[in-house]
């Protein structure tokens, strides 16, 4: 079974770092709960404490390690879109950062994890609010696409500056 760790959880994605397996005998001992594709995993620490993303289908069973929390939202009343991106907001991770404890590294607990307030509109507009922050983070994809675009320019015309200058282009007359 493959172990689902904290470098995996990045900030609403998930980043598929990891490649450490457990067997089926030691899963079965330690009475571990399979994850499945669409739980929302939640960080318990490491920074940011409470990112969160959605576990994608990776064709195999999944357990998390102790330092991740998991969430199956009942799809009648949460879209797990809206909880993925409720989980990695500054509001969020905020008071979860209030509740959290430790001294080198700080970790909230399960109990503590529970107590946070969860905003609970309607599924309706749960799904509207999820529609609107798409539509703004692809503007945000697009605008970011043109930026590297505009660099390479940039950077191909720096280079062509400098080769015409130093090939003899810029300063011909003068070298007559």
């Amino acid at each position: 079974m493959r172990l689902i760790q904290l470098s995996d959880i990045g900030e609403g994605k998930f980043l598929n770092k990891s490649s450490r397996y457990i067997s089926m005998k030691t899963f079965e001992e330690l009475s571990c709960k399979e994850i499945i594709p669409g739980d929302i995993l939640i960080s318990r620490m490491a920074k940011p404490i409470a990112r969160s993303c959605i576990i994608p289908d990776l064709k195999q069973k999944l357990i998390t390690a102790v330092d991740i929390a998991y969430l199956r939202p009942n799809e009648r009343l949460f879209d797990k879109h809206y909880l993925n991106y409720m989980f990695n907001s500054v509001f969020f991770r905020t008071q979860a950062e209030k509740l959290a404890r430790g001294t080198t590294r700080l970790r909230i607990t399960r109990k503590n994890l529970g107590k946070l307030p969860i905003p609970f509109p309607p599924i309706s507009e749960q799904k509207r609010i999820v529609n609107k922050i798409e539509r703004l983070l692809s503007k945000i994809d697009e605008v970011k696409q043109l930026i590297e675009e505009a660099k390479d320019s940039f950077e191909l015309r720096r280079a062509a500056i400098l080769d015409k200058a130093f090939r003899g282009g810029i300063w011909k007359k003068w070298a007559r």
